[in-house]
This record gives C-alpha cells, structure tokens and sequence, in this order.
C-alpha cells in the first residue's frame, strides 16, 4: 500500500502529500467513469463506493479524492456538468423555512440551514425511489436558497452598508468589551446583535405597521463589525482569554490526532481537524476561532513530541 510523502516547510509545520494515481488506479477510475458516463450509475458519487474498493488493492484513496476523479474522467468522456434543480416539495421547504426566519422564530441563517438540511434530507430518505439522483443539499447551498426567499417577503437585504446608526452601536458595544463589562468580544456582540435588530423592529412597526419581529443583521456579521472596532480602539488591551482545562483536553485529543495523521493513519489536514475542533468546543460551549484551533492542535502537538531534557514551549495561552 502506498504511503504519504511528508514535507517539511519553514521549520515550523509538517505537511503530507497524497501519492500520486498510477495507471493501474486510473485504468479502474476510467472503468468506473464510462459506466458513469453510460447510465449504470445514476451520478457520480454512487459509483464512488465499489471504485474505492477496488483502489484499496493499491492504495486507500478518500471518498473525496476517488469522487473528484471519476468526476473529471467522466467529463472527460462527455459528461455534461449536471445541476440537479430544486423539487416542488424542497421548494416548499425552503419557503416554510425563510417565513420562520422572517418571523423571528430562528435567529440566524446558519441554524436556518442547518434545520432545513434536516429536514430536506427526512424527505430525501422517505421519497427515495423519487429523488434517486438528486445529491445531498450542503448547509451552504440552503442559505443562499433561503435568503433571496426572506428579501422578497419585505426585509432589507442582508449585504447592504451599515448606516451610521449601526456603527453608532457598534462602537458603544466596542467600548463597553474594552472596559471589561463583557467577559469576552462575543458576548458584547450578542448583546449588540440584539440591539441592532430592535433598532430595525422599532423602525419597521414604524414603517409599515407590523408587529412581527425583524432580522437584519446576523450575530456573525455583528461580532466582525465589534471585533475590528475594539481592535482600532485598543489594539494591545484587549485581554487574552486562556483555555481552560476543559478546551486543553480537546486539544490534545486533536493533537494526537494529528501525530497520526502525520505517520500516514489518519487522512485528515489540519483545517479540517481545526474546524472540527471548533465545532466540539462549540457544542461543549466554548468559542475559539478556527485560526485558533489550529495554533493550539500545533503547540499541544509541540509539547508532546519535544525531547525529554529540553526546555519545552510555554503555554502562553
């Protein structure tokens, strides 16, 4: 079986590189993409699984990596680009799901889609003979359905200036995190958050005389806003909040994690091992920033493999 080449960049980070497909390995993709090609399998990714099977005589590919090859061999053969287009009843979804948001029952467009990912794919597993072709809908591609859909139910579109007001609030908010009223930068940005959306409740009731909640600013799109503020305002007093021993824990789990990713038994980059990490703090309540996660799976990863005798790096953190 092969096996990763590993790479060493700056000193400071060790990379892995996939091995490159041999001929015996394409010869089974451009087996596997003509059956595509041809109708034997509805879409791509159904032929990923026996592809894959085969390959591991020779190397254990990913499913991404055997799916983006069959991909570009059968568009090589004459495969068109194919977009699979919304159904009437995901549709449906996607209206019932923008109404809630316009409504005020969900607060963000990342648990909007999250909620009707769920239940998109309820549907897909209840109908499946119906929606045999049609691939899985990712969190990102629902959002970008729902918002179009909340613009046109009479809310102000999400990407517009922020007027002077919002910044108004935005630097007050930026002030009081400086000034420690706030134990971090998000909580002022949740309760900023908050404070722009009434802002615009009281000035759409104004407006058109509906007592319906309004959504206009997103707690993702406030937190860059306060963030950035607190940063021209005080760039070298903000405090650093330390990882507490419960978010340490987690690191060195994905630390070794990463050591084994590094001798070839885990095929998973960083990236992908920091954003599930901030997904697990997140569930377990804490916040850290991707970029951050990474940093710490690196050091955690530093401090486990320094040589006994030496001075080890300091958890400045």
């Amino acid at each position: 079986m092969c096996a990763p080449r590993v790479l060493e960049q700056d000193r400071s980070e060790t990379l892995t590189q996939a091995p490159q497909w041999t001929e015996q390995e394409l010869r089974i993709v451009d087996r596997h993409a003509r059956r595509v090609v041809s109708g034997r399998y509805s879409h791509a990714k159904a032929a990923v699984p026996r592809c894959r099977a085969e390959l591991k005589r020779f190397c254990d590919r990913t499913p991404g990596a055997v799916h983006h090859a069959l991909l570009l061999r059968a568009r090589m053969l004459g495969r068109p680009r194919i977009l699979v287009r919304w159904t009437t009843a995901e549709k449906n979804l996607l209206d019932r799901f923008a109404q809630a948001v316009a409504d005020g029952r969900i607060e963000t467009a990342r648990e909007a889609g999250r909620q009707c990912q769920e239940a998109t794919r309820r549907l897909h597993r209840r109908w499946p003979a119906r929606y045999a072709g049609v691939p899985d809908r990712s969190v990102y591609t629902i959002q970008h359905e729902i918002w179009p859909r909340v613009a046109r139910l009479g809310l102000r579109w999400f990407n517009s200036h922020w007027s002077s007001q919002e910044r108004g609030l935005v630097d007050r908010y930026a002030r009081l995190a400086i000034a420690h009223r706030y134990p971090d930068t998000r909580a002022a940005a949740r309760a900023c958050c908050k404070a722009i959306n009434r802002l615009h409740d009281s000035q759409d009731r104004r407006r058109t005389g509906r007592c319906r909640p309004v959504l206009v600013r997103t707690l993702g799109a406030v937190y860059d806003q306060v963030f950035d503020r607190t940063r021209e305002l005080a760039p070298h007093r903000l405090p650093h909040r330390r990882w507490t021993a419960a978010e340490i824990r987690v690191a060195k789990r994905w630390a070794r994690k990463y050591a084994r990713h590094l001798r070839g038994r885990l095929r998973m980059n960083r990236s992908t091992m920091a954003q599930l990490m901030q997904a697990e703090l997140d569930r377990k309540g804490y916040y850290r920033t991707v970029p951050a996660c990474a940093h710490e799976i690196i050091r955690r990863y530093r401090l486990m493999t320094a040589p006994r005798g030496q001075p080890q790096p300091t958890a400045h953190r």
